[in-house]
């Protein structure tokens, strides 16, 4: 602050201690605390806090309602809050496709209590212990609900679906076949993981690709 100004509602000179304009009675503090005010806001700002960016903006409006800086500071709120806005719309939609590792990329202009930015951290947290629990166990059947679990909450998590094309899966075990007639019951023990599906093919007076191939070398 100058030693000397004029106040900002009257134009009377002023000191710059005086707490009020002795002509008008503007608090000349006030402008000290404005200044204050703007310094906070801008530090949100960079760090993705609009709302606490805005309460300070308004704090300095009522502090000085004719300070010169607020007019610039409205305008980078309003920018600010134009990108956020176009950013969370971007997140929220690849969220929606599980794709969190994508997202990630976004959400450092968020503010640290964004509900968006909370969901991304939570599930790549989650993400990474599964991974971790994989990669230090050496039974292939927890290796592999790992990987299957991290990838139904996060599609484009690449160290899952890499790590999963190293892993042979075993066939169901306790295959039974009973026969009713002309009808085929077929059950077997279900494997480990839960996101394992199993898929009936039924080939209709057709021999399987390795009884034709047997044929073929004992003919030959």
């Amino acid at each position: 602050m100058p030693l000397s100004m004029k106040c900002p509602k009257c134009g009377r000179p002023v000191a710059a201690q005086d707490y009020r304009c002795t002509a008008c009675g503007f608090s000349i503090i006030g402008m000290k605390d404005a200044r204050l005010h703007i310094e906070v806001a801008q530090v949100a700002l960079e760090e993705g806090d609009i709302d606490n960016a805005v309460k300070e903006y308004h704090a300095a409006e009522v502090c000085w309602p004719g300070c010169p800086e607020l007019g610039r500071m409205a305008g980078i709120i309003a920018e600010k809050k134009a990108e956020t806005g176009r950013l969370r719309e971007k997140v929220r939609q690849l969220c929606g496709d599980k794709r969190y590792y994508e997202a990630k990329w976004y959400i450092g202009a968020f503010a640290v209590n964004e509900p968006l930015r909370k969901e991304v951290e939570d599930v790549l947290d989650n993400v990474e212990d599964l991974l971790n629990k994989a990669n230090a166990s050496s039974d292939g059947n927890v290796r592999l609900d790992c990987y299957l679990r991290v990838l139904s909450v996060c599609s484009d998590c690449r160290e899952a679906e890499e790590k999963l094309k190293m892993i042979s899966l075993a066939p169901p075990s306790g295959m039974q076949t009973v026969v009713h007639g002309r009808n085929i019951r077929l059950s077997w023990q279900k494997g480990a993981s839960d996101y394992i599906s199993y898929k009936i093919v039924r080939k209709e007076n057709r021999c399987s690709s390795r009884s034709v191939q047997k044929a073929n070398e004992h003919r030959c």
